[in-house]
């Protein structure tokens, strides 16, 4: 019983650290400028559609040659939603990226949900990152402006 136990909390402790450290992977971080195309496709993302909540947004690392989205299914509360595979959204975006621009470059996510994740020398994640669901257009813009992400040098 005790080896079992040993095992079990060996096993649990090397799946927390998996998961985290390959997580933090998938962050983007660094200082990245969003175009005026990227930004009108995040607040497409952060408004939703049909009833579906914003689940990840993917970018490439420069901010503007290529994103992608996903989302809960019809139904689902934010809550309940389940993130999926995140390597596979990296991958899929990474693909996306390749047809798009013919080039290769490497995605990162952004937010996950309406939280936005990416760390730079102002947004050091958590509440910080947050964006109302009732914002307008200019106040997500602001409030990108003021993480850094959007028309800073």
């Amino acid at each position: 019983m005790i080896k079992f136990l040993a095992r079990l909390v060996l096993t649990i402790n090397f799946l927390l650290i998996t998961q985290t450290s390959y997580s933090e992977n998938i962050k983007g971080h660094g200082n990245v400028q969003l175009n005026e195309g990227m930004v009108d496709y995040f607040i497409e993302y952060l408004r939703g559609s049909n009833g579906k909540h914003p689940m990840h947004f993917f970018i490439t690392k420069d901010g503007s040659s290529y994103a992608a989205s996903w989302f809960c299914p019809v139904g689902s509360s934010n809550s309940s939603c389940s993130s999926g595979s995140l390597k596979q959204a990296k991958q899929s975006c990474e693909r996306g990226a390749l047809k798009f621009s013919k080039k290769r470059h490497e995605c990162l996510m952004f937010a996950r949900g309406r939280y936005i994740v990416w760390i730079n020398d102002i947004n050091i994640g958590g509440k910080q990152g947050k964006i109302n669901s009732m914002w307008n257009d200019n106040e997500i813009r602001d409030k990108l402006y003021e993480l850094g992400f959007y028309q800073n040098d």
